[in-house]
C-alpha cells in the first residue's frame, strides 16, 4: 500500500488508500463537512452539478458540507450511501470517507436513537392497530352474542305463541265438542224430560155440576179441600161468602180485585153480577152465565 504523508496537503488517487495528515486530524463533523466542501470547490464542481451527478437533493448536499448529518433521511445506512456518492463525484476514495465518518461519529450500521424511536413508534402503531383490531373483534363478538340472543328470543317467542295458539285451538275444539255433546244429550233427553214434566204436572181435580137452576148452581169438587179465586174483570160485583156454613164477609169488588177463598167441606158464594167475574176452583176455570144474581155452592165430594 502506498502511504503519502504530506502535512497540510492531501492527495487523491483512485484505487489508492488515501492517508493525509490533515485528513487524519479531523475530529468533528463540522471539520469533516468543511473538508468535503473545500475538496469540491478545489475541483471546481458546483452544488448544482453535484445534485445532478449524485441525485442527492441540493439541501442535503449543503447539510453534508455543514456537518449537519442529522437532517439526512433514512438513517445511517442512507448517510453512508450519500457520502460514497459524494466522494465518488469529487474523486475521493469512498472507503476512506466512510471510515472517517464512522471514526468521528463512533457509529456503525446500527440504527441511531431516532431510528430506534421510529421503530418503537412503528411497533406502538402496530400494537395500536392490533388493539384496534382486537377491540373491533371484541365489538363484533359482542354484537354477534347479542344477535344470537335476539335470534334465540325470537325462536322461543315463536314457539310460545305457536303453543298458545295450538292450546287455544284445542280448547276451542274441546268446547265445541262439549257443546255438540250437550246438544246431542239435550236432544236425546228432551223427550224424557218432557215426559217426566208431563208426569210431574199435578192432575186437576174433577169438578162436576151437581145441581143447577136459574138462581143456583151446585158443584161437586173431588179434592181434599176447596180453593177458589175470584177476580173482577169487566165490572163491579157484589159478593157474600160463607165457608163451612160460617159467614165470612160481603162486599163489592172492582175490576182488578182478587179474592181467595178456602173451605174444608163447603163454600157458599152469592154473586150479584156473575158475568163480571173470572172464577177458578182448584185450578179449574168455570163459567157461570151472567145476568141474574146466583148462589154458587161448592161441595167437597169423593
Amino acid at each position: 500500500m502506498l502511504i503519502l504523508l504530506l502535512p497540510g496537503k492531501y492527495k487523491k488517487l483512485r484505487g489508492v488508500r488515501l492517508v493525509i495528515q490533515d485528513f487524519q486530524d479531523i475530529n468533528t463533523l463540522e471539520e469533516f463537512g468543511r473538508f468535503l466542501k473545500n475538496e469540491r470547490e478545489r475541483n471546481g464542481i458546483s452544488l448544482e452539478k453535484m445534485q445532478k451527478d449524485t441525485k442527492i437533493r441540493y439541501k442535503y448536499l449543503q447539510s453534508i458540507e455543514e456537518g449537519n448529518f442529522s437532517v439526512l433521511p433514512g438513517g445511517p445506512v442512507y448517510t453512508l450511501g450519500f457520502l460514497k456518492n459524494y466522494a465518488r463525484a469529487i474523486g475521493l476514495n469512498e472507503q476512506d470517507i466512510v471510515e472517517k465518518y464512522k471514526q468521528i461519529t463512533k457509529k456503525d450500521l446500527k440504527p441511531p436513537k431516532e431510528d430506534l424511536q421510529e421503530n418503537i413508534d412503528s411497533q406502538e402503531k402496530i400494537k395500536i392497530k392490533i388493539n384496534i383490531s382486537e377491540s373491533q373483534h371484541s365489538k363484533f363478538m359482542r354484537f354477534g352474542s347479542w344477535a344470537l340472543i335476539f335470534i334465540v328470543v325470537i325462536i322461543v317467542g315463536s314457539l310460545f305463541v305457536k303453543n298458545l295458539y295450538t292450546q287455544e285451538n284445542q280448547n276451542s275444539s274441546g268446547e265445541e265438542q262439549q257443546l255438540e255433546q250437550q246438544e246431542e244429550l239435550s236432544e236425546d233427553l228432551l223427550p224424557v224430560l218432557n215426559e217426566n214434566q208431563e208426569q210431574q204436572e199435578p192432575t186437576k181435580p174433577e169438578i162436576e155440576v151437581k145441581e143447577t137452576s136459574d138462581s143456583k148452581i151446585v158443584y161437586l169438587v173431588k179434592d181434599d179441600k176447596i180453593e177458589i179465586s175470584l177476580e173482577a174483570v169487566t165490572d163491579r160485583c157484589w159478593i157474600r161468602v160463607l165457608t163451612d156454613s160460617e159467614f165470612q164477609y160481603e162486599e163489592t169488588i172492582r175490576p182488578g180485585d182478587v179474592r181467595d177463598i178456602t173451605g174444608e167441606q163447603q163454600v157458599f158464594i152469592r154473586i150479584g153480577n156473575p158475568g163480571a167475574l173470572n172464577i177458578t176452583v182448584n185450578m179449574n176455570k168455570i163459567d157461570i152465565p151472567g145476568g141474574k144474581p146466583k148462589d154458587v155452592i161448592f161441595e167437597r165430594g169423593d
